[in-house]
């Protein structure tokens, strides 16, 4: 079932390409046509990367992982922000769509290359598991533990409180992935909890339930 689920992964948004690539090679299209066949061959590719990244750190998840070994002083503010400007325009969200509260340059320890796929699998599942118009909250705070706190609470279709432990295990779907039709491997998740132990941190899942939205709390090492 897993090598389906890769092979479809890899396969969907290859024969989408290749689609692309031919219209683009046999047809006349206006320069508006051309900019979103580009566009949509881009959105390819970026699915193609996510998909061999997913499978690449979880793959080497089996190993005994060591901390990471370019682990800086990174500047959330600034990685947090990147990744709202870039899931904004990847999913043609409102500006007002995803705010960010809190103190506007936190430092944290840890690989800024890790680290960003973190909050960008965080953030793709806050909009995928929600209806539009998407709003989602990322809030910052400094812990009494001398620790960065990042929450990222969204206003969607909820875990069910059975789920929430199971959500971190590798190729775990969930109920609600049938429910909304989601495509993928089962890795988001594990290949965040995976990548903050690697970096020194935490996540915890919260959710009221079925409808209730989910909150998802991540701790990092402050710099």
């Amino acid at each position: 079932a897993f090598l389906d689920a890769v092979t479809h992964e890899l396969n969907t948004p290859l024969a989408s390409f290749r689609l692309g690539l031919e219209t683009l090679a046999r047809h006349e299209l206006t320069p508006a046509q051309r900019r979103e066949f580009t566009r949509r061959m881009g959105e390819d590719l970026e699915r193609l990367e996510r998909t061999v990244t997913q499978v690449l750190t979880a793959a080497r998840a089996e190993e005994v992982l060591p901390a990471s070994r370019r682990a800086e002083s990174v500047d959330l503010g600034r990685l947090l922000r990147a990744n709202v400007e870039e899931l904004r325009s990847r999913h043609r969200l409102d500006a007002d769509s995803v705010r960010i509260e809190g103190p506007d340059s936190p430092s944290v320890r840890g690989d800024p290359a890790e680290l960003g796929l973190v909050f960008r699998n965080l953030l793709e599942n806050a909009v995928k598991y929600s209806d539009r118009p998407v709003q989602i909250r990322i809030d910052v705070e400094e812990t009494t533990e001398g620790r960065i706190r990042v929450i990222i609470s969204d206003q969607g279709i909820g875990i069910p409180k059975q789920e929430l432990r199971r959500i971190f295990r590798r190729f775990y779907r969930t109920g609600r992935d049938v429910q909304r039709q989601v495509s993928g491997l089962g890795l988001g998740l594990f290949v965040v909890r995976t990548l903050l132990r690697k970096n020194g941190g935490q996540i915890v899942a919260l959710s009221e339930g079925a409808g209730r939205g989910s909150r998802f709390v991540v701790t990092l090492r402050r710099a």
